[in-house]
């Protein structure tokens, strides 16, 4: 890679790595870093590919390890009937290592503010359960196949 399209890349990298900076580090962080680290770096990656293409107008490479879970949480907007942006401003108040235990809130909110109603116990468990397998640690290798992550997510609501 040569030219511009580093520079966008090394930005991008920046603004990845500052976002995790967003607030001090939950108590939970190391737990949730060390099972559950998509919740955290599809968060921040998401946003910082968000910010560097569409607000800066760059062309950044993205960090490809974590594509699997940037696409479960554009994949979440989709079942939500929403844009990325959407997800990624409900998330953003979160400080990480903290993602996880707020998950459900955070999707609730979604939840009602698209439909206006609220989400059931059943649904709840359901989410709790796909998250946790999408955003776990060792679906770091998994190729994202944005159909199957929607697939996955609306079982969850149905």
């Amino acid at each position: 890679m040569q030219g511009k399209e580093n520079l966008d890349t090394i930005w991008r990298t920046w603004v990845h790595e500052s976002l995790h900076a967003r607030q001090p580090y939950g108590p939970s962080f190391s737990g949730e870093y060390t099972f559950y680290r998509g919740y955290e770096e599809g968060f921040v990656e998401g946003l910082a590919r968000w910010i560097t293409r569409q607000k800066a107008g760059m062309n950044p490479a993205p960090a490809i390890m974590y594509n699997y879970y940037v696409e479960a949480y554009r994949a979440l907007a989709v079942t939500l009937a929403g844009e990325a942006e959407m997800v990624w401003r409900e998330f953003w108040r979160y400080p990480p290592g903290e993602i996880r235990a707020r998950f459900l809130d955070a999707v609730s909110n979604l939840y009602h503010r698209v439909t206006g109603d609220q989400l059931t116990g059943t649904q709840r468990q359901a989410i709790s359960s796909v998250a946790d397998d999408v955003f776990s640690t060792f679906s770091l290798t998994r190729l994202p196949s944005r159909p199957g992550l929607v697939k996955q997510w609306r079982s969850a609501f149905s």
